[in-house]
């Protein structure tokens, strides 16, 4: 493996667990054979204490100490929990010895994960650290136009360019939020999904002060919206289960 381990650092909803799970499926039908391991640095937590438990603990050492590649998400997970990486030092240790492939994720860089031993931070600052930066306008407007299209949306590449200036989405959930829900007030209200309904629904929403009650739940700004599109209960609550099935 030319890039061992492979760490992918990011803020919350960058792609990173997506980009995981492409590079599993990638080596898969590339090598169909291959032993593959994905998880999360929580589950393989949860996998130990149960393994200790139950007294199966040389099996969850053979079962991921002989993965050809090994995927683990969310290693910040691994913070102030000695037991655990231990039992990922010598897993880690044994499939870099034997040059099998090792990916892994976190919300931070290797040098800002706190509660981690020194010795995995070195190990996982060994290979090839990559960030997954925040979206630019440019990367927020193509993935706007994608987005927005596949529900069905009219718009073009300067509505889309309007739109990322003006809403300013951190990462791609939020964009994927943003365009579900204009799908779904779309297709609750009859309204036509067009360059006109975009303005309307998303500028307004990004102009809009955005309610917080005392307990600090966020109010979505369609509940308080003036024009309610809610006129008949049964018809909108038939398209919603659709929508959501």
């Amino acid at each position: 493996a030319r890039y061992n381990p492979l760490f992918i650092h990011g803020g919350s909803g960058m792609g990173k667990t997506h980009l995981l799970n492409a590079a599993g499926n990638a080596y898969l039908q590339a090598h169909p054979g291959m032993r593959v391991r994905y998880g999360s640095a929580e589950e393989f937590t949860e996998e130990l204490i149960t393994a200790i438990q139950e007294g199966m603990l040389p099996a969850l050492r053979a079962r991921y100490r002989s993965a050809d590649v090994l995927l683990l998400d969310d290693v910040q997970s691994l913070a102030g929990r000695e037991r655990t990486q231990e039992e990922f030092f010598h897993v880690f240790n044994e499939l870099h010895a034997s040059r099998r492939q090792i990916l892994v994720t976190s919300d931070r860089a290797p040098g800002e994960l706190e509660g981690v031993e020194e010795r995995l931070v070195s190990r996982f600052s060994g290979g090839l650290v990559v960030e997954i930066s925040p979206l630019d306008e440019r990367t927020a407007a193509g993935a706007l136009l994608v987005l927005l299209g596949a529900e069905g949306f009219a718009l073009d590449e300067e509505l889309a360019d309007e739109l990322a200036h003006r809403l300013q989405p951190r990462n791609m959930r939020e964009i994927q939020g943003q365009a579900k829900r204009a799908s779904i007030r779309a297709e609750a209200s009859g309204m036509a999904k067009d360059a006109a309904f975009l303005r309307r629904i998303l500028l307004r929403d990004a102009d809009v002060h955005v309610p917080v009650e005392p307990g600090g739940t966020r109010v979505d700004p369609f509940f308080t919206d003036p024009y309610k599109v809610a006129r008949h209960w049964e018809p909108l609550a038939d398209r919603l289960r659709e929508r959501l099935a």
